[in-house]
């Protein structure tokens, strides 16, 4: 898990600074266990060199909403990359496969 920060003119992620041009996608991802009852939320970062990067995301609002996209769509520069669809994986496997 990574430690993101939303600055004005970027994102810092683990101290390093990444400028919206080398991120191509931030999606919201909810992990599911194998018993199909408990929900972990992500939020992932694609960037555009391939790499991925991964931090714990709030649960979601009464709409069904992460709070974290929901912020990340009202930012100048970052809301281009947002992707407004929530994506499921069956657990932590699935997100290094």
């Amino acid at each position: 898990m990574c430690r993101v920060i939303l600055e004005d003119e970027h994102l810092r992620i683990d101290d390093v600074i990444y400028q919206s041009d080398q991120i191509d996608q931030i999606a919201s991802v909810r992990l599911v266990n194998a018993l199909d009852k408990y929900y972990l939320y992500l939020v992932e970062i694609k960037m555009v060199n391939g790499d991925k990067h991964y931090f714990l995301d709030k649960p979601m609002n009464w709409r069904f909403e992460s709070p974290t996209i929901r912020l990340l769509k009202r930012h100048n520069l970052l809301s281009t990359k947002v992707n407004n669809q929530q994506v499921e994986k069956d657990g932590f496997s699935s997100l290094y496969g």
